[in-house]
């Protein structure tokens, strides 16, 4: 019977990038939700402001993104549609001076900044080229070539 070694597939740069706004929406839903739970609504650190719908949507995003990951193709289309979702909700929380739904558009300086980071980061992550791929290093030693000796016994140059 033989046995094969489990292949652990690097990830590519796409799936980096998915997995850094996992991380990074996964975290604003879990500050988001202790800062709820001291009060009902206000600012977290004192810049950007939190709700339960935001907290929830981006909890949803960050879960999304986690397990898009797995596939370089589904990475891609998460990364474009959250993109241009973040795109969306910017636009139309600068266009629009009484939104519908508040707690969904970034209202001050300080969410539109991160909101345009976290748009860009994404789009850009959905257009990176395909062959770029996370390696490890390896060092390999040299092979060793026999020495050659001459009929004297001597090493032949």
């Amino acid at each position: 019977m033989e046995y094969r070694s489990a292949q652990h597939s690097i990830p590519t740069a796409t799936q980096g990038v998915a997995l850094w706004v996992a991380g990074a929406f996964i975290s604003l839903a879990c500050f988001g939700v202790a800062r709820l739970s001291i009060g009902t609504e206000g600012l977290l650190f004192g810049v950007f402001h939190v709700s339960v719908v935001g907290a929830i949507l981006q909890l949803a995003l960050g879960v999304t993104a986690l397990v898009m990951a797995g596939s370089e193709r589904h990475c891609r289309a998460f990364l474009a549609g959250a993109g241009l979702l973040m795109v969306v909700l910017l636009t139309y929380g600068q266009l629009d001076p009484a939104p519908v739904v508040a707690n969904l558009v970034p209202i001050g300086p300080a969410d539109v900044w991160l909101h345009v980071v976290l748009a860009l980061t994404m789009l850009v992550g959905a257009a990176l080229p395909v062959r770029i791929r996370w390696q490890r290093i390896r060092w390999r030693r040299p092979k060793m070539r026999p020495a050659v000796t001459g009929e004297n016994g001597r090493t032949a140059s």
